[in-house]
């Protein structure tokens, strides 16, 4: 797997560019949860940092797509995952609307020493190594690899993520804005990644920020 380059560290600062409309940058305007703006701020850069690593074919073996979407924040979607998290659960509840990935911490984990678990979830769903040759169709048949894949999804606009503290445990879960894909299906379409300050790949509109799509209609 390719590791962060400086020209990547530099897009970590640029993707909060003033290209974005509202959602993508704070104030992000939630209320109700004990989240900050920075915080979610942080946990969605970290997101589209590693979409835009495998839409700039940054993330080997991994081919590199043409059609993936800059993400943004989502209230609704983080007022769902804060749900999803109360009172610590093991496993969260499967949503016909909405992917999901959860993770849990438990007594022998030392959560007292995560940073922040929203932040080392995200790393264990994207730091993972890819059994699959380049020319292989990217697809979510592999259960290991769902919550990797999820992260990815190209046609998927917006995430919300919570955590929940429970004395000795967490849950950790982030939403994401449409359905888990079918078992098979194509997570996003292999080829030249948008051109960075130009227009997205058609059929999508909006502009192109280092491989990734900030969609405007």
């Amino acid at each position: 797997m390719s590791q962060a380059t400086p020209l990547l560290l530099a897009v970590f600062v640029l993707l909060q560019c003033g290209l974005c409309s509202a959602g993508y940058d704070p104030p992000f305007g939630c209320n109700g949860t004990a989240l900050h703006d920075f915080v979610r701020d942080t946990i969605l850069t970290r997101i589209n940092i590693f979409r835009a690593r495998v839409a700039l074919g940054r993330y080997e073996p991994l081919a590199s797509a043409s059609d993936m979407n800059k993400l943004k924040w989502d209230c609704n979607l983080e007022s769902i995952a804060e749900r999803a998290v109360q009172n610590c659960p093991q496993q969260a509840s499967i949503s016909q609307r909405n992917a999901i990935n959860f993770k849990y911490y438990g007594p022998s984990e030392r959560i007292n020493q995560l940073p922040n678990p929203i932040f080392n979830s995200i790393e264990k769903w994207t730091n993972v190594e890819i059994p699959l040759n380049p020319s292989t169709n990217i697809s979510t048949d592999t259960s290991t690899l769902r919550d990797f894949f999820t992260m990815f999804n190209a046609n998927f606009t917006a995430v919300g993520c919570y955590s929940a503290f429970c004395v000795d445990r967490t849950s950790t879960a982030c939403v994401f804005s449409h359905p888990v894909p079918q078992d098979g299906a194509r997570v996003y379409t292999k080829g030249k990644p948008c051109v960075n300050g130009g227009n997205c790949n058609s059929p999508k509109i909006g502009a192109c920020e280092y491989g990734l799509c900030v969609i405007t209609a």
